[in-house]
């Protein structure tokens, strides 16, 4: 094999400002600087580097020496290996680091809706505009699985009533994220045949936490309608 083949996995670290690329005849770890697409190291480490991974934090990479039996740990401030550890026979790789537990930070439910305990008005049959911030962009994977979920509850009459006037043109629910206000949009399509029902919207995120919000397309027990409303409408509220 070719002194300089190269051979494993290369990932990158920290905040993807490099690539460790494991050189398995050479016996080196090289560092590619991703904003310049040059290598601005070569850390030497065990015979037969085979395995490289990443820290969640991207402190360190681990290299496995497949002919070394040994694993390399490299700072990534540093590049340099600061400790090697024996393992058993021919290490090839790694699997995938289990990171700190992700805590999404959710202030609320943001407008046109109005957060628990008011209720909120909008016409049976809408897509209503459900927005909110976790603090970034998260990606699209931010709901849990068969969530949001929205089931039939009693109506509340001691709640403030808000009329949500804006709304969506949409065939069913989505999710979406502006970049720019750093806002997620589930677009919540609504059903006419929940007129003069109370519903609930349940949100879980997939960071394991619950929000809501209840719904009505009717009048929630005595809560009067506002004078230039009429019927058909489904009210939301916890």
């Amino acid at each position: 094999m070719p002194s300089d083949e190269l051979f494993a996995i290369s990932l990158t670290a920290p905040g993807g400002a490099f690539f460790y690329v494991t050189n398995q005849g050479s016996a080196y770890v090289s560092v590619i600087a991703t904003a310049s697409n040059t290598v601005i190291a070569a850390v030497p480490v065990g015979q037969g580097p085979w395995g490289v991974a990443v820290t969640p934090d991207g402190a360190f990479v681990y290299v496995a020496n497949s002919d070394s039996n040994n694993v390399s740990v490299i700072s990534t401030a540093s590049h340099t290996v600061v400790a090697t550890i024996g393992v058993g026979l021919g290490p090839f790789g790694f699997g995938r680091f289990i990171g700190p537990a992700v805590i999404f930070q959710f202030p609320g439910f943001l407008t046109p809706v109005a957060n628990p305990p008011t209720v909120n008005a909008m016409k049976a049959g809408a897509a209503v505009p459900v927005k909110f911030s976790l603090g970034g962009n998260r990606g699209l994977g931010v709901i849990a699985a068969s969530f949001p979920k929205s089931q039939q509850v009693t109506c509340s009459g001691s709640s403030p009533v808000d009329v949500v006037k804006l709304t969506l043109t949409a065939g069913h629910s989505s999710l979406g994220y502006d970049v720019a206000t750093d806002t997620y949009t589930y677009a919540w399509k609504t059903v006419k045949a929940w007129a003069s029902t109370c519903r609930l919207l349940a949100l879980r995120l997939s960071d394991g936490s619950d929000h809501r919000l209840c719904s009505s397309s009717s009048r929630p027990a005595g809560q009067p309608l506002p004078a230039h409303e009429n019927g058909g409408k489904v009210w939301m509220g916890c």
